[in-house]
């Protein structure tokens, strides 16, 4: 009874996405990284040279961004996607993760928000044909270890 002045009913259920606009099986690039400004990536993902390559969406001082880092950083080519960050601030980021790691800043969400990422740190895996081949929203699992010790 104390409560019930400060009670509001909720809102109608909706059917919109938590998940990005990225399916497995569709092509992720629609979305050229050479055609934004700064971007600093230089050739389409997917066109990288490498059998598959993985896109991580990150953000600066994010203890999880880091630990996912450096998780995909040991399976090869790695394309990370800093939102709202610098150029200096992304490459800080990557710092240490290798030669195969690129750092991509996104300083107004323009990469992300064409992609429907709203979840830090997301994951996208894309062959040489820039066709998705996994998808995760979160820290890997495999990852998580290495979040807590640092």
């Amino acid at each position: 009874m104390a409560l019930d002045g400060f009670l509001s009913p909720s809102p109608p259920p909706t059917a919109a996405r938590l998940a990005p606009a990225i399916d497995l099986g569709s092509r992720l690039l629609g979305i050229d990284l050479v055609d934004l400004p700064d971007a600093g990536c230089p050739a389409p993902i997917g066109t990288l040279g490498f059998a598959e390559t993985a896109v991580a969406f990150v953000m600066p001082g994010s203890p999880a961004s880091r630990a996912q880092l450096e998780h995909l950083s040991r399976a090869g080519s790695l394309v990370a996607v800093v939102d709202g960050a610098s150029r200096d601030e992304a490459e800080k980021l990557v710092a240490g993760l290798g030669d195969d790691v690129l750092a991509v800043p996104d300083p107004d969400g323009q990469i992300a928000g064409r992609l429907g990422v709203s979840y830090w740190p997301t994951t996208v895996s894309v062959n040489q044909l820039g066709v998705v081949t996994r998808h995760q929203v979160g820290l890997d699992p495999r990852a998580r270890s290495r979040e807590r010790s640092t």
